[in-house]
């Protein structure tokens, strides 16, 4: 079943995941400086249903329908969580007049690189993984 594409999107979705995981400090240092309690909430679930994400996804052997809904589902709430922490963080910086920038900038940018990549790497494994389905069915 699994194109050579599928498997380099596969790929990415599992670095993203052990990189957001690996470089938790970063958003951890990141955080301590907001005054949004919820802000750690949320990227406790970011990085939850990114590893979640990673388990799925590198377990599908055939893209039926429960597969295709367990992918949606979980890269649907890895990226609304991420985004909504990025969401928060953004809104706490522009709240105060004394958060900097420069000092969460980089947690900031991961959060929204491992976003697009959950969004993109998934929508594309799931194209291919349901053609591929519709191929072996002809």
């Amino acid at each position: 079943m699994q194109r050579l594409s599928y498997k380099l999107f596969l790929l990415l979705v599992v670095l993203a995941g052990a990189l957001e995981l690996a470089l938790s400090g970063y958003h951890i240092s990141a955080i301590t400086i907001m005054f949004s309690r919820q802000i750690g909430f949320y990227l406790f679930l970011f990085i939850l249903f990114g590893i979640l994400l990673v388990a799925i996804s590198t377990s599908i052997k055939d893209m039926d329908l429960s597969n295709a809904f367990k992918l949606v589902l979980t890269s649907g709430a890895a990226s609304i969580s991420g985004a909504y922490t990025a969401y928060l963080m953004w809104h706490d910086f522009k709240a105060s007049t004394s958060i900097v920038f420069s000092n969460f900038r980089t947690s900031f940018f991961l959060i929204i690189a491992g976003v697009a990549i959950y969004v993109v790497g998934s929508v594309i494994m799931l194209v291919i993984g349901l053609l591929d389905k519709r191929e072996e069915k002809r």
